[in-house]
């Protein structure tokens, strides 16, 4: 799997300096979380090797777990900035209707987020006034 990935990740760079003109910031940021998965790949399976032959992980661990960590990371931050637009209207947008606009869709898809959970959630909860089993308002 390390070299799929890593396959894909010379194929995006090469389509990236190819398309560089229509390169976006948010396609380096892209790039950086296909590493970051390679990576986790790759020490996922130094960790898996020496568990087979040593019996303990002898450090891959760590860096599997600083990895996944980072990769966690990174793929938040991308689906939420791909997720506000902000790679496509950020060009057009002056300082302070950027400013607001995107804390207004970060806070409104924090919100759905939530309100999601709870709705698979097991139990009954109220969250921002919606009861959790039936989405009705809560008195």
């Amino acid at each position: 799997m390390f070299v799929l990935y890593s396959v894909a990740l010379v194929m995006w760079i090469y389509n990236m300096y190819a398309k560089r003109t229509t390169t976006l910031k948010i396609h380096y940021l892209m790039g950086g979380l296909l590493t970051a998965k390679a990576l986790t790949v790759l020490s996922q399976s130094g960790m898996y090797h020496l568990i087979r032959t040593t019996g303990g992980p002898d450090g891959w661990n760590i860096a599997y777990y600083v990895f996944t960590f980072l990769r966690g990371i990174m793929l938040f931050v991308v689906i939420v900035l791909i997720g506000t637009g902000w790679s496509f209207l950020k060009p057009f947008l002056a300082d302070k209707e950027k400013k607001v606009r995107v804390r207004g869709w970060v806070k409104r898809a924090s919100v759905c987020v939530c309100v999601e959970a709870v709705h698979h959630g097991e139990g009954e909860g109220v969250l921002y006034g919606l009861n959790a089993t039936d989405g009705t308002v809560a008195s």
